[in-house]
């Protein structure tokens, strides 16, 4: 069973946020203390591996059509380890506060503020008597434990404050190197996430945001939007985190993977579930070769409370809404297996007698993989409450996993055991791994998940599927690259 505490948390302005951790990989993501690091560091997040997944480097020689280059160890593994102060040491620590805090602002003054983003400056004096090891928060700058040196407050603008906006905009609030604000057309949600977030600047016009040059843009918008939004924000110097699915069609996701090749900002596509422990131990697992050739892959998503939870319900206007908003699926599927689809079936129908609709309601989709392997992905709007599962089948060992139980079972074939543990993550902490690595790679210090190279490839998948269904035939996917 995965077991968690408490264990870390990020000083500022706003207090102590706290994060899960899981204590049982402490010892393998925490190493002893350097005697010049000061006595006292907090977390700003927590990456995967502190939920519970683990960093093993990719397995090498499972077969040709296993891409080399899309394994990317975590950027945490070629960072330095952040300490972690323990609760029982936090009296200890607060009596030091008031002497670390001078010190950080002593450091602070001598830089500058960078402009445009997180612009680190090297700091003089670093080293006397524990400067720089905490986080501090004002209205300029930061001081980072990592590489001691003091950074501008990235302006982070989240649009469109629906249920999944409102989420995002709530997490950054608490960061101390982030100014967030907000965007969206209904004064209503704006209002939502002031109460939920504090006081930040809202805005009420997109384009006139822009115009403001923020540093950074996270796309949380109905998908139809998501296409113009995410090319404009580019175009306006932001660097842009947009929510799954990438677009509404291939054709606009071509047309924003061409903008973020021409652009020299950071594109991201917000795949939260690259940080669910029990995906990356899936994945880990088939780059190991512990579960041998992947076979078939199936999942079965049913979320009648997705359409409940909208805000705008597009879902009902947006035709194949079902397949485009658990873009999820196809995404970790290629992720896992790492090769390319070749065709798709797909059949679907619109019934029920339900207040809430999308057509359609119900999907089966049948994806074919140059590999032989064959995944099969079931959805519906129908089920609440929700259900949400996975299994991966190979011919050394399999996976299953529950999300909603936290049922995480392997197999073995040869030894013929069964192991199974509980994985069961906070979701915050998914949203929460999911900024840190997008603002790791805005500063440089790591390569983007999901960058839009990648994250074309289960558009694909979708428009092949939308295809069949309408056509009620098997459907090649189409180019992506």
């Amino acid at each position: 069973m995965i077991r968690r505490r408490v264990v870390a948390g990020l000083t500022g302005a706003g207090g102590k946020l706290t994060i899960p951790v899981n204590k049982l990989l402490l010892s393998s993501i925490v190493p002893e203390v350097p005697a010049d690091a000061g006595q006292e560091v907090f977390i700003a997040l927590v990456h995967p591996c502190a939920f519970g997944g683990e960093c093993l480097p990719q397995a090498q020689g499972q077969g040709e059509h296993r891409d080399k280059q899309r394994h990317r160890h975590p950027p945490w593994q070629s960072r330095p380890h952040e300490q972690v102060l323990l609760p029982d040491e936090a009296d200890q620590a607060h009596a030091r506060d008031d002497e670390a805090d001078r010190c950080v602002d002593r450091h602070a003054r001598e830089v500058a503020p960078s402009v445009g983003g997180l612009q680190s400056h090297e700091v003089a004096g670093q080293g006397d008597g524990g400067c720089g090891s905490r986080y501090r928060s004002d209205q300029a700058t930061i001081w980072s434990p990592l590489n001691g040196s003091a950074m501008a407050r990235l302006r982070f603008v989240v649009v469109g404050c629906g249920s999944i906006g409102r989420r995002h905009a709530r997490l950054l609030s608490d960061r101390s190197d982030v100014a967030l604000e907000i965007c969206d057309i209904d004064a209503d949600n704006l209002d939502r996430v002031v109460s939920e977030a504090g006081q930040v600047t809202t805005h009420s016009d997109f384009e006139a945001m822009l115009e403001t040059r923020p540093d950074a843009v996270l796309i949380a918008t109905p998908t139809g939007h998501h296409a113009a939004q995410t090319m404009a924000a580019l175009a306006s110097g932001a660097h842009v985190l947009c929510e799954k699915p990438m677009t509404d069609s291939l054709e606009s996701a071509r047309r924003v993977l061409a903008a973020a090749r021409r652009s020299d900002r950071l594109l991201g596509i917000g795949f939260t579930l690259h940080f669910h422990p029990a995906m990356r131990r899936i994945r880990e697992a088939i780059d190991s070769d512990r579960l041998g050739r992947i076979l078939h892959v199936h999942w079965h998503v049913g979320s009648y409370i997705t359409l409940m939870n909208s805000t705008s319900r597009y879902q009902a206007r947006l035709e194949g809404a079902l397949a485009l908003d658990y873009a999820h699926q196809p995404d970790l599927i290629q992720w896992w297996l790492g090769d390319r689809p070749t065709a798709v079936f797909a059949a679907g129908v619109q019934g029920g007698d339900l207040e809430l609709q999308s057509n359609p309601n119900v999907m089966a989709l049948t994806i074919e993989y140059e590999a032989s392997t064959v995944a099969t992905i079931h959805l519906n709007y129908v089920q609440h409450p929700d259900r949400c599962s996975c299994e991966v089948v190979g011919d050394r060992g399999w996976i299953s996993f529950d999300f909603h139980s936290g049922c995480f079972i392997q197999g073995d074939r040869a030894t013929e055991a069964r192991t199974q543990i509980e994985i069961l993550p906070e979701r915050d902490a998914l949203y929460l791994a999911e900024h840190q690595c997008f603002l790791d790679a805005v500063s440089g210090a790591a390569a983007a998940e999901s960058p839009p190279e990648e994250a074309i490839i289960s558009m694909a998948v979708i428009e092949a599927a939308l295809a069949s269904w309408k056509k009620r035939q098997r459907v090649t996917v189409p180019p992506f690259d």
